[in-house]
Formats: structure tokens, C-alpha cells, sequence
């Protein structure tokens, strides 16, 4: 059965269901509820913090229950305070260091746990990621 025919870029980027995300590469799947959508943006509730995000090709609708997919690749450490976060998250122990990148399993206050890597050239003079905390 074929779920996604397109070239790798799209496929990966764009993945058409669930499985193919995370069948090509690690993905966070996060719970989140529909607030609004705009333009070609969807602003989603994921625990107590509003985001925006790119919107799919389905359908939304203000109140309906979607589940938000972010690649690891694709998240920032950041101070809480800083726009379009998602909550003050703990880095758990399991965080590890490979040849080319970092990875974080971060805690976050819903109680999820989301998968951040942050590759070596961009943590170094960033101040965006502290060891210790």
C-alpha cells in the first residue's frame, strides 16, 4: 500500500499521514486543539500555550482536536519568555551527544516529552543552549 508519492524533500517535509512521519525520520507528535486559522497559518493551543504553525491540507476548524508534528531538527532551545514557545520544558537524562549533533528529550508541562536535536555549528556562540540547567 502506498501512503505518499512525492519527491523526498515534500515527503519529508510535508508527510501525508502520521505513519510516513514517522516512518521517514523522528518526529514529536503533540496533542493540540484548533484556536484559529489565517492565511495559510493555524494557530493551535498545545497544553496552555498558543503556537502557530503551517496549516495541512485538510480542513480545520476553530475547536478541533489536531495533533501537531515537529520534527526534532526543527525545535530551539529557548528561554520561556521568548515568543511561540511551548512552555517551560525540563530536559530530561536521556539527552545524548553524537558526532554532528546534540539531542534533548525535553519534559514538557502537559506532561509530553518532545525530542529536540540542535546540530554542534549551531549551538556554538548561540548563548541559546546552557549545559547545567
Amino acid at each position: 500500500m502506498v501512503l505518499q508519492v512525492g519527491d523526498p524533500v515534500t515527503v519529508y517535509e510535508k508527510p501525508a499521514t502520521r505513519f510516513v512521519a514517522d516512518f521517514i525520520g523522528e518526529s514529536n507528535f503533540l496533542k493540540a486543539t484548533v484556536s484559529s486559522v489565517e492565511r495559510g497559518k493555524v494557530e493551535v493551543v498545545v497544553g496552555s500555550d498558543r503556537v502557530y504553525a503551517e496549516t495541512s491540507q485538510a480542513p480545520l476548524a476553530s475547536g478541533q482536536q489536531v495533533t501537531l508534528t515537529v520534527r526534532p531538527e526543527k525545535l530551539n532551545l529557548v528561554r520561556p519568555t521568548e515568543a511561540n514557545g511551548v512552555g517551560a520544558g525540563r530536559r530530561g537524562a536521556r539527552g545524548g551527544l553524537y558526532r554532528t549533533d546534540t539531542r534533548f528529550v525535553v519534559a514538557l508541562p502537559s506532561g509530553e516529552t518532545v525530542v529536540a536535536r540542535l546540530q554542534e555549528h549551531r549551538r556554538e556562540g548561540t548563548g541559546r543552549v546552557s549545559r547545567g540547567r
